[in-house]
């Protein structure tokens, strides 16, 4: 478990920190977006409210090392919020999360905040396996994991608002090779 909410990781390009309250109204626009509702299951319609409770959960949970929640930014302009990556655990298994704002896509910030976000819980945290569970239609989404290091290792079903709907499960495991250098 990591009790320092002031972790921050960066690659030079970009940093994730602990999600704060000065991301709250970045976030509630974020989370308007079609495409992000389409794979992430967030409230709809997205109120402020619904930021600030998320927020705020996330910091109650990061303490207890069951739940750690990053803002993504990049260097050269820290106010502006290029996505959300998070790392739920459960004892030695973790399961990550990431999305992405419209503008921010396309740029390599999930790969890159998703390398960090693992180098992390397997240095830091100790984590020896790390899963991604990837709506089966988001190719993006796909790309990421493996610019990451994680393979494809089976189908699943996921529970939505909407029913079972089919999903992918990629993994990467401590002892797995690194990839292959970051993107530029």
């Amino acid at each position: 478990m990591s009790d320092a909410i002031d972790t921050t990781l960066t690659d030079g390009v970009v940093t994730l920190r602990p999600i704060s309250t000065g991301d709250i109204d970045q976030i509630t626009v974020a989370c308007q977006d079609p495409e992000l509702q389409r794979y992430i299951p967030v409230p709809r319609p997205y109120h402020r409210a619904d930021a600030e409770a998320y927020v705020a959960l996330s910091h109650d949970l990061w303490p207890t090392g069951r739940k750690y929640v990053f803002s993504v930014v990049a260097n050269d302009d820290p106010e502006v919020l290029l996505g959300v990556v998070s790392l739920t655990v459960a004892g030695r298994c973790g399961n990550a999360a990431y999305w992405l704002t419209p503008p921010a896509r396309g740029r390599h910030a999930a790969s890159r905040s998703l390398r960090l976000l693992t180098e992390w819980a397997f240095e830091a945290l100790l984590l020896a396996v790390l899963l991604l569970e990837i709506h089966d239609t988001n190719q993006a989404s796909k790309r990421v994991a493996v610019a990451a290091g994680f393979h494809h290792s089976g189908d699943i079903e996921v529970a939505t608002d909407e029913g079972p709907k089919a999903a992918l499960l990629f993994v990467r495991l401590a002892s797995d090779q690194p990839p292959h250098p970051r993107p530029t």
